[in-house]
């Protein structure tokens, strides 16, 4: 994937929300809200987080 590219990431992302029937919220995120950071070195941590926050009880899709 190329970093210029974020389209596919977003797709990916969208779908992999979707599969653990969870909600995701349309907005848009400014500069001034902090970034959080992965330490980890896979950069499909993302996946990661989704499952935690299923995990703690995320609210799911109706």
């Amino acid at each position: 994937m190329q970093p210029d590219n974020l389209i596919s990431l977003k797709d990916d992302m969208v779908a992999f929300i979707a599969g653990h029937g969870m909600r995701r919220l349309n907005a848009y995120v400014t500069e001034d809200v902090p970034t959080v950071i992965f330490e980890e070195e896979n950069p499909d941590g993302w996946k990661d987080f989704v499952e935690h926050a299923k995990a703690a009880g995320s609210p799911s899709s109706p």
